[in-house]
């Protein structure tokens, strides 16, 4: 099933897709409410959905769906806009992620691995490129963040600037650099970002 807001790119990627011989279209949707009204005739495998969406996003339709469905699994394709909607897709249970200016061959082959695998959704099975996309995770970061440095990278991973982390915490913009520098480092993070997405796959946020 494939949920995107875009109609004239829906319905080319359809076309796209039908034509892999392991995969079938069972049902499409402009946004959300749509979504919900298709999956009462239709259960799919595989929903792959657009990030940002009108009315609810991709990540809160996957998030009602899986209430009730929880066994069909999500492929997101997003142009990368915010790094905030990867880290609340991680969190939701995505199990793959891919950007639109891929081939689409490349969607393809997430979506009939996603449908094969067996992993649960605590175990995502997210591209390497997209990792990478982020600067790569860190497989021998220290995690011996203090409260205050874990506090400000959860402020962080919510998209919060230093200015706005600062009044959250009632500290000093430069603090809040000097919190950050030191976040990096302890994570072995190339950025912020990278930092985020460490600290998601870590348990390190709340």
């Amino acid at each position: 099933m494939l949920i995107d807001d875009h109609t004239l790119f829906r319905q080319g990627l359809i076309k796209l897709l039908e034509s892999h011989h392991q995969l079938e279209v069972t049902g499409q949707a402009g946004n959300a409410a749509q979504a919900f009204e298709v999956l009462r005739t239709t259960v799919p495998d595989v929903i792959v959905t657009g990030v940002k969406m009108p009315g609810m996003d991709g990540v809160q339709c996957m998030e009602q769906i899986r209430k009730t469905l929880p066994q069909i699994k999500f492929v997101f394709l997003s142009m990368y806009e915010d790094a905030a909607y990867v880290l609340r897709a991680l969190r939701a249970g995505a199990s793959g992620y891919v950007l639109k200016s891929w081939p689409v061959e490349r969607l393809i082959d997430t979506i009939v691995s996603v449908q094969n695998s067996q992993k649960s959704r605590l175990n995502l099975s997210l591209d390497r490129d997209v990792l990478l996309a982020f600067g790569g995770i860190g497989a021998s970061s220290k995690n011996n963040l203090s409260h205050q440095e874990r506090k400000v990278l959860q402020l962080l991973a919510g998209g919060l600037s230093n200015k706005a982390i600062g009044e959250s915490m009632f500290l000093s913009e430069q603090t809040v650099k000097g919190y950050i520098h030191n976040i990096l480092g302890k994570l072995d993070a190339s950025d912020r970002t990278h930092a985020a997405v460490i600290g998601v796959r870590q348990g390190l946020l709340d």
